[in-house]
């Protein structure tokens, strides 16, 4: 049985998965639990339970997210390479 929290882990030791955002929805309320996940690699989180309008909303700036970061140029010292669709 493989925790959520160990699923971001393996992905950010894996090159092709590390910069997939990843959103944490719980029903949990411990604030210990919400930092673990961050420290693993969440960068939003939804707590349930949650509604449509609120899923939509969070998916929707997950989304904006993932776009910006595939479109961030990659920079080394003083060169920068960006990419180009």
């Amino acid at each position: 049985h493989l925790r959520g929290i160990d699923l971001m882990r393996h992905m950010r030791t894996e090159k092709r998965l590390m910069r997939i955002p990843v959103m944490m929805m719980t029903a949990e309320s411990d604030l210990k639990l919400r930092q673990e996940g961050f420290a693993a690699g969440a960068i939003l989180f939804l707590p349930k339970p949650f509604t449509t309008v609120q899923l939509q909303t969070t998916l929707r700036m997950l989304v904006s997210m993932a776009w910006t970061e595939r479109n961030r140029p990659v920079v080394a010292g003083r060169v920068g390479l960006t990419q180009r669709a």
